[in-house]
């Protein structure tokens, strides 16, 4: 415990009503009262529906290179600017340098330890639940990237920028999930012909749907196109979109910080009573109608 004390001391002010809105679940992780927990495997994370808060970020330079940390208050993400790091728990062994993005899951044991005279990381911390129980992505630690891409990259940038200058909900909670999407993506992405066109309307879901661009991004024909992305996923690349969409739509009304105008803004809808159709049309249920519920 006393670790964790340390490193949220290290975040200054901004970060003192994220460490109280915590603390209700470090206490139940020390306290050695039974924690509700849902695993969803980081490949899996768009087929789910979760709420995200206490979002925040700092970029750290440690004088420590060593440290032990037992039972981990929040979900998070470490991304290496410089140095090489290793993380160490029960289940194994993690060795991270310049550009790689590691996982480390609510309530998890490790022990970090640095050879590097100089070392430089973002971190991440966020909490993920539905209704009552806490939502991991992994048992232990979990390199997700040795190389973090651009988006993600830019994403925490300005997330932890935002953490140390401002304090807009609306904004931490558009960077968070382009985080999660793009290291999502950097994960999940298929290999094979089609894979191209699965990156393509990941980084741009927000964006206007060409069935046209998705076929040239795989070399292929508009009708071959088609017929291979049927055949192989059950569905249409503007359905699969929709799914998507869908999901992240439900991500962040389940926050509970953003209203229904700020999301249809956020996922490119032109006003909001299309985007209203939209969510009936999939959700069986307004939007208006969906966070009241929620």
């Amino acid at each position: 415990m006393v670790d964790d004390i340390i490193i949220v001391a290290e975040m200054g002010k901004v970060h003192t009503h994220f460490y109280e809105e915590v603390a209700q679940f470090s206490d139940l992780w020390y306290s050695g009262e039974e924690v509700r927990r849902m695993k969803i495997a980081f490949e899996d994370l768009q087929k789910y529906e979760f709420a995200l808060s206490g979002i925040q970020a700092i970029y750290q330079r440690p004088l420590y290179r060593r440290m032990t940390i037992r039972g981990r208050e929040c979900n998070g993400f470490l991304y290496i600017t410089e140095g090489e790091m290793i993380y160490s728990w029960a289940g194994g062994e993690i060795e991270l340098g310049p550009g790689s993005v590691i996982y480390l899951p609510q309530g998890s044991e490790h022990s970090l330890r640095s050879p590097s005279e100089k070392l430089e990381f973002y971190r991440v911390d966020f909490l993920a639940k539905v209704k009552d129980e806490v939502v991991l992505f992994s048992d232990g630690p979990m390199k997700i990237t040795d190389e973090a891409p651009t988006k993600c990259v830019k994403a925490i940038e300005n997330l932890e920028r935002e953490c140390r200058m401002g304090d807009n909900p609306l904004y931490k909670m558009e960077k968070i999930c382009a985080i999660l999407s793009s290291l999502q993506t950097e994960k999940t992405v298929p290999e094979g012909r089609l894979a191209p066109s699965f990156q393509y309307i990941h980084e741009h879901l927000t964006q206007g749907l060409d069935c046209g661009v998705l076929a040239e991004a795989c070399y292929l024909g508009m009708a071959q196109f088609y017929k291979l992305f049927r055949e192989e996923y059950g569905m249409t690349p503007l359905e699969y979109r929709d799914q998507l969409l869908m999901r992240r739509a439900v991500t962040l009304l389940d926050s509970g910080e953003i209203s229904v105008t700020e999301v249809a803004a956020m996922l490119g809808f032109e006003s909001v009573a299309y985007f209203s159709r939209f969510f009936k049309k999939h959700q069986g249920l307004s939007p208006s109608a969906y966070k009241k519920r929620h």
